[in-house]
């Protein structure tokens, strides 16, 4: 298993925003990647006080 944060701007093989899927747990294929992975995110609190959402891709499918 493979687990990799991935920048905002990344995007699934039909051009669509990974910042614009709504549901944790999707199988997904990434632009540059020869194989699917499970994305999911995280609310990551900064010092400021204010959240930034991180995108995590693992290689291992999310039990059904």
């Amino acid at each position: 298993m493979l687990l990799l944060v991935l920048e905002v701007n990344s995007k699934l093989v039909n051009g669509y925003p990974v910042k614009l899927l709504h549901h944790r747990g999707q199988q997904v294929k990434l632009v540059g990647l020869d194989f699917p992975v499970t994305l999911s995110w995280y609310y990551f609190k900064r010092d400021n006080g204010k959240f930034v959402k991180r995108y995590v891709i693992s290689t291992q499918p999310q039990p059904s």
